[in-house]
């Protein structure tokens, strides 16, 4: 039998839930096998010299990662400067969040995903003269 071990550095942990929000492929990828792999996880701790200490075994709650490895969620873009607005980034701006101000779209696997797009790189661009990082 195939298995995976899941290994948290932190002794007070009591549940393991892969991370949606960073790798939501990787989520749904454990969600579809966890039938045909043994999954486990494995809570440990580190003592002084890096003598291990107590090692118990933390629960998967596979309801939770069903129900949150789903591509949704809210961007929120709040730009406030004294350097004026261009046109064409006032215009990518409003493409950008096109998508999003559609109520229906919010949690739909067809919502486009966040990509570097000019749009975004445009927005980016004017950011970084906010906050003098150019």
């Amino acid at each position: 039998m195939t298995a995976v071990l899941f290994l948290i550095h932190w002794p007070r942990a009591d549940y393991f839930l892969p991370e949606h929000h960073t790798d939501l492929e990787f989520s749904r990828t454990l969600l579809s096998v966890k039938d045909e792999v043994m999954v486990k996880a494995l809570s440990v701790e580190w003592r002084e010299g890096l003598n291990l200490g107590r090692v118990r075994e933390v629960a998967i709650p596979w309801d939770i990662v069903e129900q949150e490895a789903h591509d949704c969620g809210s961007y929120i873009f709040i730009i406030r400067s004294s350097l004026p607005m261009s046109d064409s980034l006032r215009a990518a701006v409003h493409r950008f969040s096109k998508p999003f101000r559609n109520r229906r779209n919010f949690g739909k696997s067809s919502q486009k995903r966040f990509q570097l797009s000019g749009d975004f790189q445009i927005m980016v661009a004017y950011l970084s003269r906010i906050w003098g990082l150019v």
